[in-house]
């Protein structure tokens, strides 16, 4: 009996772990891009509105304070570094570094919004 509670126990951690996919958390695609020569609320405007244009972009929030932009690719959204450069560099922005996080949009926005506070 010991053993079933134990296994049942066990099963239940790694089903719940993030890396499972069947927790609450998981991630959603976020990309972030570093944008350092941002430097007001306009600029963030401008840029949120030449990501939003983009066919796999689902949402985007920038934050000029922190020069970063978070973006929610639309699901199974093939996203490249280089669509991505060009957006930013067509709306008047130099783009610094891109990466693919692995924290969900909602939560890397969360920790952005707590970042420029």
């Amino acid at each position: 009996m010991k053993t079933v509670v134990a296994s049942l126990f066990a099963f239940a951690l790694l089903c719940l772990h993030p890396s499972s996919g069947l927790a609450g958390d998981k991630t959603d695609g976020t990309i972030r891009i570093e944008v350092p020569d941002m430097v007001c609320e306009g600029c963030a405007s401008t840029i949120t509105k030449a990501l939003k244009k983009l066919e796999g972009v689902s949402d985007a929030h920038v934050d000029p304070k922190v020069k970063v932009a978070l973006i929610k690719p639309k699901a199974k959204a093939d996203l490249s570094d280089a669509t991505l450069k060009k957006a930013v560099e067509d709306a008047g922005y130099e783009v610094g570094k891109i990466e693919r996080i692995e924290t969900a949009f909602a939560q890397a926005k969360k920790d952005l919004e707590g970042q420029s506070s």
